[in-house]
């Protein structure tokens, strides 16, 4: 008897699924991951290559400052916005409003890393 192959093969709903799922932990959306999914199936079972392979191929999402308080502001209910260095760890700043914030500190890539705590948001900065 052959051993089921680990590797993502044909397009059913579980291998979807798992595909985004994986490509939403490169900071895809639900809806641009399954998309991509999708295609990568739709596109890709006739070659030797598993989706995994594919998948690896796809860069990280770069996300903005500012579009990680957008998220932040629709999920939660924010009062403080604080933002430090990724590499040095050293306060940026604390704003009350996006408003606040320099424009070309919101427009530099915000870390995947952020959290959310009582009205605060904490983004790394890039």
């Amino acid at each position: 008897m052959e051993r089921m192959v680990d590797y993502m093969k044909r397009k059913t709903y579980n291998n979807v699924v798992k595909a985004t799922k994986m490509i939403q932990k490169k900071g895809y959306s639900f809806e641009e991951a399954n998309e991509m999914a999708i295609r990568l199936f739709d596109e890709n079972t006739k070659e030797m290559n598993s989706i995994e392979f594919y998948i690896d191929k796809i860069q990280e999402k770069i996300v903005t400052v500012a579009e990680r308080i957008q998220h932040g502001k629709a999920n939660h209910q924010i009062t403080h916005i604080y933002l430090r260095d990724a590499n040095t760890r050293e306060e940026i700043g604390v704003f009350k409003h996006e408003d606040e914030i320099p424009e070309e500190i919101l427009q530099r890539p915000g870390r995947r890393d952020w959290d959310r705590s009582y009205g605060w948001l904490t983004i790394n900065v890039n």
